[in-house]
């Protein structure tokens, strides 16, 4: 009995310091997400070792997040910071893949509502070069906005409401008129007439774009009215087409 009641004593102390030991430790609920049965010395130095590297990659990257906010001119938002380190990733990679394109105008304030304009500036230019390749003749955009189109095609349905040879002759007339404007080739004034109409069309709808006006680089309006109607609208279109890829969060 003497034995058991020492024995009991013993257990007693044992469990009082168990419990001293278990209140001095803090309730960790990250502690939960561990789903290891058994925790050997080893086992939990190489948890310590691995969750003291994530801690520094953090540290890191709050120090990286911080320092990007501050180049772009943003502020903590108080959002999640996954979904804005993923936001600023995204724009990193746009800013990358057109680190050869001006994309200031993508830090335009009415950006983000340029959509709609983008779609028709893209329409606009695909009509005009459908019909541009319908053309017998070779056309510049310059020559397109300056002929009369409207004069020649009523002169056009005259001469062919008229009798011979007046008929004759004033499509003759139409002709070399029409053929005067020409960059190239030979024209026909029943093929490209049409054509021209559908060309002159889309010009203006080019040339009224809200895009127009919006920055390029520094404060100069990016110019959509290029006498050769080359490279310039397109090149519009691809540098908003490249900011359009940037996230819209962080367009600000």
């Amino acid at each position: 009995v003497t034995q058991d009641a020492e024995t009991l004593g013993a257990l007693e102390m044992l469990a009082g310091e168990i419990g001293l030991v278990f209140a001095s430790v803090e309730r960790r609920p990250a502690l939960d997400r561990v789903e290891i049965e058994e925790l050997s010395t080893a086992r939990q130095e190489e948890v310590l070792a691995a969750a003291q590297s994530l801690r520094n990659a953090a540290d890191l990257l709050a120090g990286a997040l911080d320092a990007y906010r501050r180049v772009l001119g943003l502020a903590a938002d108080g959002q999640p910071v996954l979904p804005e380190v993923a936001a600023l990733a995204a724009l990193a990679e746009a800013l990358e893949g057109g680190r050869e394109r001006d994309l200031s105008i993508a830090f335009h304030a009415d950006f983000a509502r340029t959509a709609d304009d983008l779609a028709a500036l893209g329409a606009a230019i695909a009509a005009y070069r459908d019909a541009e390749r319908q053309l017998a003749a070779g056309f510049l955009a310059a020559q397109v906005r300056s002929l009369d189109h409207d004069a020649l095609d009523r002169q056009w349905r005259e001469a062919g409401a008229s009798f011979w040879p007046f008929s004759a002759l004033g499509r003759r007339k139409v002709t070399r008129m029409l053929q005067s404007y020409a960059e190239s080739g030979t024209t026909r004034p029943d093929d490209d007439l049409p054509q021209l109409r559908r060309m002159k069309e889309q010009l203006a709808k080019i040339d009224l774009t809200p895009l127009a006006e919006r920055p390029s680089r520094g404060s100069k309006p990016i110019p959509l009215r290029s006498p050769t109607f080359s490279s310039t609208p397109g090149g519009c279109a691809a540098r908003c087409c490249w900011a359009a890829a940037m996230p819209t969060s962080c367009k600000r």
